[in-house]
């Protein structure tokens, strides 16, 4: 679970530039310090979102292997998000031919 926790950590960084990159590609000049904002805070809500559920899990559950599973839905979903901003980063590019 350290370990997830660690890589959670590192690709949240990776994923705050890919999300500035394409912000600045796609986005109106007017829209980006709203969606920089959004895209620097997304990621840090989740991650403190996960540390303040799992301990809670755990004292409810008492099962070290609950708030483990918590986590990884977290992740999975972190993951999901990351997929589906490539389709759409490849998606945008095939329509404005960038």
């Amino acid at each position: 679970m350290i370990i997830g926790r660690f890589l959670v950590g590192i690709s949240g960084f990776s994923l705050i530039g890919v999300n500035l990159a394409l912000i600045s590609k796609f986005t109106a000049p007017k829209y980006i310090p709203l969606l920089v904002g959004m895209a620097t805070m997304l990621p840090w809500t989740f991650q403190s979102l996960s540390s303040v559920i799992s301990p809670v899990v755990y004292d409810q559950t008492k099962e070290l292997y609950m708030p483990f599973f918590v986590g990884e839905l977290i992740v999975i979903y972190s993951l999901i998000c990351a997929i589906l901003l490539v389709f759409l980063d490849r998606k945008l590019s095939k329509k404005l031919k960038v």
